[in-house]
């Protein structure tokens, strides 16, 4: 009799759990929500690390300038020069295989004498960020400063003609077949 009683007085106070149905419905809300929220955040992750690529760059990119203002010549911006002026910047004299590189803070650093319309020497700074994309930068102190975005490695080159390309025309250098960036990205 005192177990039936109990039984009573628990259904007059109420329901006193939850049902499976109502537990089914929390379980799919939580759902929803993350289905909404993982894509946004590796989105946002991504688009992170490609930034961060890219602020590397340009900051080698002032520090490339900085050599040419001391030396009147972008010839000799190797490793070891570049490093002396701004050690945080992991360089490299050689590229790294596609996959091995070490991002967000390598730099391949590719300078050379002329280019062809120039009198003047040239760099080209290379990174890949952890997504797979290729960032490039090429100054020249006659013809100007190109950015590149990419998913292909762009081989760093001089360019092949005389002008720089607008942002609007195909980039015309040696191996960058792809629209360039020329405002920056």
């Amino acid at each position: 009799m005192n177990k039936l009683t109990k039984w009573v007085r628990r259904a007059e106070e109420g329901e006193q759990g939850f049902t499976l149905i109502e537990l089914m419905v929390v379980v799919l809300i939580i759902g929803i929500l993350v289905a909404i929220a993982v894509p946004t955040y590796l989105g946002a992750r991504n688009g992170a690390e490609n930034r961060a690529v890219e602020s590397t760059l340009r900051n080698a990119l002032t520090t490339a300038k900085t050599y040419y203002t001391n030396q009147n010549t972008y010839v000799g911006a190797n490793t070891a020069a570049l490093t002396s002026l701004e050690p945080t910047i992991l360089w490299t004299d050689a590229e790294p295989a596609a996959g091995a590189w070490n991002p967000p803070n390598q730099v391949w650093v590719q300078a050379a004498a002329t280019t062809t319309g120039s009198t003047d020497s040239y760099v080209c700074l290379e990174g890949q960020s952890k997504t797979g994309n290729y960032y490039a930068i090429i100054d020249d102190a006659n013809l100007g400063t190109i950015y590149w975005a990419g998913t292909t490695d762009p081989a760093c080159k001089p360019p092949a003609t005389t002008a720089w390309p607008t942002s609007t025309s195909t980039v015309a250098l040696n191996a960058w077949a792809t629209t360039d960036t020329s405002a920056g990205w």
